[in-house]
């Protein structure tokens, strides 16, 4: 009891202040300088969350919980001083800024964007032709990831469980093209199922 009610008293001392942070340590913790992350949270039009249990965020913070969990795999637990609040407000931050931006923006990565493709095509091509690739017309790489999930329940565990990674997960198939950029998301699917599988689809 002690434990915990000293972390909580550390948790409420505490407040998130992106302008803390130096640029190296934007870079470590959320893979964007703090500068950035602004100039990101304002093109996706993030607003102030407001979550089922009345946590109020602002569009900027909401976008550094989110930008935090995924830069690196860390328990809840682990950002609650960071961010002055405790491991389930940062959970459901997280997962209702998540759905936001999945609303508003999710066809960006999930669909083709052939008028993307077509204007930047030529440039990705020549620009892999030019390291070296025995193939001139290649545009983007595909690959295949398994994301670790708890065990399910349900009647899952078997469709979920990988052979090949030995744990339960989620797959999903990416392509990401020369400069960086998803160009196409595809998933969840079941975690028994081979990579191939997916790129059949």
């Amino acid at each position: 009891m002690r434990l915990m009610t000293g972390c909580r008293r550390t948790i409420s001392m505490s407040s998130f202040n992106l302008n803390a942070f130096s640029k190296a340590d934007g870079l470590s913790l959320f893979s964007f300088e703090p500068d950035d992350i602004g100039r990101v949270a304002g093109a996706l039009a993030m607003r102030e969350t407001s979550s089922r249990r009345r946590y109020r965020v602002s569009g900027e913070e909401a976008m550094c919980i989110v930008l935090r969990r995924l830069s690196s795999p860390s328990r809840w637990r682990d950002l609650e001083v960071m961010f002055g609040r405790c491991a389930s407000a940062l959970s459901e931050v997280f997962i209702e800024t998540v759905e936001d931006l999945l609303g508003r923006w999710g066809a960006c990565v999930t669909a083709w964007r052939t008028d993307l493709l077509e204007d930047r095509a030529a440039r990705y091509a020549s620009c892999v032709a030019e390291r070296g690739a025995p193939h001139d017309k290649v545009v983007g790489f595909i690959d295949g990831t398994g994301i670790r999930v708890a065990r399910p329940g349900g009647g899952l565990q078997r469709c979920m469980y990988s052979g090949h990674k030995r744990d339960h997960v989620m797959k999903f198939q990416s392509v990401v093209t020369p400069d960086g950029l998803f160009f196409h998301l595809y998933g969840p699917v079941e975690g028994r199922r081979h990579d191939m599988t997916m790129h059949n689809q």
